[in-house]
C-alpha cells in the first residue's frame, strides 16, 4: 500500500519544474513552465495526497505571494509534512541547483537535475509500495 513517506518526491515535482530544465534559459517557454510550476504549486493545498501536507501547505499559502519563495517553501513543506523526517541527508544525492556548478554551459538547473537524476534513499525501510523500488521518486504516480 502507498504510505505518505512514498509521497517524498512531490518537492522535486515542484522544484525541477519550476527549474524549466529543458527549456532555452530566459526563454518565452521557460517563462511559461516557470508560471506553470507556480500555479502548480498553489494548486498543492487541493491535490496533494497527504492530508496533512495539504493542511500544511493551505497555511503556507495564506498571505503568500506568488512567486518563486512560495514555492520553495511549499518544496520545502514537501518533506516536512511526511512522517519521514526528509533532509537531504536521507538521499544519495537531491535536486539543489544553489549547491550546484554547472559544467558545459549548462543551467545550474539543468546539472543538478543531472547530478540527481535517480536520487535513492540511503534507507527505503520507511517506503511503502515504493520500498525497493528501482525508481522510487516516481513510483507512486503509477
Amino acid at each position: 500500500a502507498i504510505v505518505p513517506n512514498d509521497l517524498f518526491a512531490v518537492r522535486d515535482l515542484l522544484l525541477v519544474g519550476h527549474g524549466a530544465i529543458f527549456m532555452q534559459p530566459d526563454s518565452a517557454g521557460a517563462g511559461e513552465v516557470k508560471k506553470a510550476a507556480i500555479e502548480l504549486a498553489k494548486l498543492m493545498p487541493k491535490l496533494h495526497p497527504h492530508e496533512d501536507c495539504r493542511r500544511r501547505m493551505a497555511t503556507l499559502l495564506e498571505g503568500s505571494s506568488e512567486d518563486e519563495a512560495m514555492l520553495k517553501k511549499l518544496a520545502d513543506e514537501a518533506w516536512a509534512c511526511l512522517p519521514g523526517d526528509f533532509t537531504i541527508n536521507t538521499f544519495d544525492s537531491v535536486y539543489d541547483p544553489s549547491n550546484v556548478t554547472p559544467t558545459d554551459g549548462k543551467t545550474k538547473e539543468f546539472q543538478s537535475a543531472f547530478d540527481a537524476k535517480m536520487p535513492l534513499l540511503k534507507d527505503d525501510s520507511i517506503l511503502g509500495a515504493c520500498k525497493g523500488s528501482q525508481w522510487p521518486r516516481t513510483c507512486y504516480y503509477w
